[in-house]
């Protein structure tokens, strides 16, 4: 697997190069993601997507104050979804 950089981004792509996913590789990358995700917590929007594509994530807001977006019901194991209240992250997730 790819190293992480100084900064604990990851420089892994998915699936891994030369690698088939499989079920175990998926749901640790699905792991790794959704522990990632929760020090976005607190955040602004802007930041956290910053940060999180820093760290080589797809980012999408789920929900913002009492607007709710419609997703696709794809999993990715390297995107994160993010729902927002008063401009900060509330929670955040894997998928």
């Amino acid at each position: 697997m790819a190293d992480e950089t100084e900064d604990g981004a990851s420089s892994r792509r998915w699936p891994p190069p030369g690698i088939p996913p499989t079920r175990e590789l998926f749901e640790e990358e699905l792991a790794r993601t959704t522990a990632r995700s929760q020090e976005l917590l607190g955040l602004s929007t802007e930041a956290a997507t910053r940060i999180a594509t820093d760290w080589g994530y797809q980012v999408r807001i789920a929900r913002e104050d009492d607007a709710w977006f419609i997703l696709t019901t794809d999993l990715s194991p390297r995107r994160i979804n993010l729902v927002v209240e008063h401009g900060l992250v509330t929670e955040a997730g894997a998928g």
